[in-house]
């Protein structure tokens, strides 16, 4: 009997476990999920089971997420394709940590963040081929929040009829009212996100 084909699919789902805290650790929790070797599977307990696309354990380091899950979307945006990133869990669960919006800039290395690592890369692309294609480059950081549209660059700015999500006549989605800070460098567009996540709500 052949076996059907998988089929292909633009979304791919990745699972992070995040090792204990120290205060779990001084509490003595234990951690209740174990990630199977060789597989990209996770059980929670020893009786639940879970596949993902990709599988990180707890000691795996942020280059490796941002290898795994980031780099070949980047590479597909500067060839003019779309591509989200989308952390999802409960409150304390790494989402923070892992896409790197909560660090200061000089407190960034070895556990830099994906959306860091894809300022920096994005530009050192655009050097690379400035001779050949004539970049723009606009930042704009928005929170949503208990089903709220929040403009992280301009807080507090009031915006006649505010901002909102509108699909276009083309079919595109557009976020109106919101700013756009132009950068021309990685350090520019490393502060807007330095200056929009302090004022993020959680």
């Amino acid at each position: 009997m052949s076996q059907k084909p998988e089929e292909e699919t633009n979304v791919r789902v990745a699972a992070r476990v995040r090792p204990l805290l120290p205060r779990e650790t001084a509490q003595n929790c234990l951690s209740c999920i174990t990630v199977q070797p060789g597989s990209n599977q996770l059980v929670i307990g020893t009786k639940r089971a879970f596949t993902f696309d990709v599988v990180f354990d707890t000691d795996v380091k942020q280059a490796a997420v941002y290898d795994g899950c980031v780099a070949p979307l980047l590479h597909g945006c500067m060839q003019g394709y779309n591509a989200t990133v989308l952390a999802y869990g409960q409150t304390g669960s790494g989402k923070t940590h892992t896409m790197g919006t909560g660090q200061a800039l000089d407190e960034m290395g070895e556990d830099e963040g994906i959306t860091p690592k894809v300022i920096r890369n994005s530009f050192e692309y655009i050097e690379a081929h400035r001779d050949k294609v004539d970049f723009k480059v606009a930042c704009c950081y928005m929170e949503i929040y208990n089903e709220d549209l929040r403009d992280l660059l301009a807080p507090g700015v009031a915006k006649p009829g505010g901002i909102a999500v509108r699909e276009d006549a083309a079919g595109g989605i557009k976020v109106s009212g919101i700013r756009a800070e132009t950068c021309s460098t990685a350090e520019e567009m490393l502060r807007c996100l330095n200056d929009g996540s302090v004022q993020r709500t959680t």
